[in-house]
Parts: structure tokens; C-alpha cells; sequence
């Protein structure tokens, strides 16, 4: 996190982070649990806007700021989407047990994508990363536009994926990801009211006692990866 100038001099210093991020969560899990065998969560700058999981079928509003801002025909365009992702998670987990030699038990298959946006600078950022069983699975790397695999079983996807399909996901998280975020941003302006958050950095008289409880505002800190050896779903989709 980037800390700019304080606000606040004397006892303690304050700065203050205009960072935005915008982030999806996936989550696939074999039968056994009481859990939806697949779950969407949509979160705008930590607060969760959107959700979908294989029980419902449908993506669902979970705040009134996209609610009241995209109609029936983005919620269509959503659904539609995520029901193809679901079919594709199912098969997925199937493969990635195969490849782990695993015939039963529970297993989970897990993918984290977004974008950031620093408001003050101008500067973007974006990740996408995917687990298997909570181990990293495969990354990419924006620098360098490839795939990055700490497991052997990945090396083959890894492979096919670097490329077209790293330049194709770039792009998505580079441009058409910050597009959706500064629109959200648009939607939710009075409600989210930009989530200024307030950083202590430096205490140099105040008792603990005395201090106030600040936090930053809670971003989902994991990761989520996918993929094994070749035949994967790819998973490219228009917003």
C-alpha cells in the first residue's frame, strides 16, 4: 500500500490511500459438504456486491448501488456467464483429481481475479491467480505476460496458456477490468463514499490506551488458482 503525504502532524501521523479494487472469487467443491458445489462473489473495494452460486443459479445484487444502476439485461448477460463457469468448474475439479491420482474426498478448486486503481496517480494493477486444495496452482504475471506454474502437473497448461491466452487476459485485467471498476466506483460514489482510508503510521506519545481503532477498509486478502496438465477451461468472458 502506497502511503502519501500526512494529514495529521503532531502525536501521530495520518495518511490517507486512494486505492480502489475490484475482485471475483470463485469457488468449486466437490459433493460431500453442506456447501454449494460453486460460489461467485463480486466484491467492490472490500464490500460484496454480487453473488451466484450453483443452488440458486441465478447472479443476485447484494447492494442497492449496482442494483438501482444495470437492469435485467446485465443480470441476464451475468447469470448466463457464470453458469457456463459452473459447468466448466465441475469438469475441472474431475480433471485435476485425475491428475493428483485423488478417486474421492473433498476437494476444493479456487480463483481470485481483479484490478486496482490508485486515483491519485493514475496507476492500475491486476491479478489472477488460482489454488487447488489451498496449494498455489498458477499465476499470472502481468510484467512479463506469462504464466507462472509452482507445480510440476501445471508445466503443460502452463504451456499452452502463455501466449494468446496470457495477452488475451492482460488486456482484460489492464483495460476492460478498470473499465467495470471506475463504473462501480461511478454507481456507488455516495454509498461507498470512496472508502478514503485513514492508515496510522506513526505513534510517537500516545499511550495505547489513548489510541483510536482505525483498520483499513477490509480488501480479500487470498488467492485463487486453477488449472493441471492440458485441457483446462480457459474461462474468457465478456463482463
Amino acid at each position: 500500500t502506497r502511503l502519501l503525504a500526512p494529514i495529521i502532524k503532531g502525536h501521530l501521523d495520518i495518511f490517507i490511500d486512494y486505492f480502489c479494487s475490484l475482485q471475483y472469487f470463485y469457488t468449486g467443491v466437490t459433493q460431500g459438504i453442506n456447501f454449494p458445489e460453486f460460489t461467485i462473489v463480486g466484491m467492490m473495494d472490500g464490500e460484496q456486491f454480487l453473488y451466484y452460486d450453483s443452488n440458486i443459479r441465478q447472479a443476485i445484487p447484494k447492494v442497492d448501488w449496482i442494483k438501482n444502476n444495470e437492469g435485467p439485461e446485465y443480470w441476464t448477460r451475468q447469470t448466463k456467464k457464470f453458469q457456463a463457469h459452473e459447468a466448466d468448474f465441475k469438469v475441472d475439479i474431475v480433471k485435476l483429481m485425475q491428475g493428483f491420482n485423488q478417486s474421492g474426498g473433498i476437494h476444493t478448486f479456487q480463483r481470485m481475479y481483479g484490478c486496482e486503481l490508485d486515483d491519485e496517480t493514475g496507476a492500475t494493477d491486476g491479478h489472477m491467480q488460482y489454488r487447488y486444495d489451498g496449494a498455489d496452482f498458477i499465476s499470472l504475471d502481468l510484467r512479463s505476460t506469462s504464466y507462472v506454474a509452482p507445480v510440476k502437473e501445471v508445466l503443460i497448461t502452463k504451456q499452452e496458456w502463455d501466449g494468446a491466452e496470457a495477452e488475451y487476459w492482460k488486456n482484460y485485467l489492464t483495460e476492460t477490468c478498470i473499465y467495470w471498476l471506475k463504473k462501480y466506483v461511478h454507481y456507488g460514489k455516495i454509498s461507498l463514499e470512496r472508502k478514503d482510508v485513514l492508515f496510522l503510521f506513526q505513534i510517537l506519545s500516545l499511550s495505547p490506551s489513548s489510541l483510536p481503532v482505525s483498520s483499513p477498509s477490509s480488501g480479500v486478502s487470498a488467492a485463487d488458482r486453477l488449472l493441471l496438465s492440458s485441457g483446462l477451461s480457459r474461462y474468457r468472458f465478456l463482463p
